[in-house]
C-alpha cells in the first residue's frame, strides 16, 4: 500500500499561521503596537506551549523580533527629529 502523493502530514497543526505574522509585524506601525504585541503574544504563549510548543515559540520569538524592530522606528525617529 502507497501514500498519496500530495498527502499532508499531520504535524502541520503545530505550524503557525502566515497570518499571525503579517498582524505580528503590522503591529509595530500602531501606538503602543510593539508593548500590546508583547503583553498579548506573551498571553498566546503560555495557552499555546503545552499543546502546540513549535507554534507557541515560533510566534514569541517573531513578537521579539518585531518589538525590536518597533523600538528602533521609534528611537531613529526621535534621533531623527532633533
Amino acid at each position: 500500500m502507497t501514500a498519496a502523493p500530495f498527502r499532508r502530514v499531520s504535524r502541520g497543526d503545530d505550524r503557525l499561521d502566515r497570518r499571525w505574522l503579517v498582524a505580528v509585524y503590522a503591529s509595530t506601525l500602531l501606538p503602543f503596537g510593539p508593548a500590546l504585541l508583547i503583553l498579548g503574544t506573551s498571553v498566546l504563549y503560555h495557552v499555546w506551549r503545552g499543546r502546540f510548543p513549535r507554534r507557541a515559540a515560533t510566534l514569541n520569538r517573531h513578537a521579539w523580533i518585531a518589538f525590536t524592530i518597533g523600538v528602533a522606528f521609534v528611537v531613529a525617529r526621535h534621533v531623527l527629529s532633533h
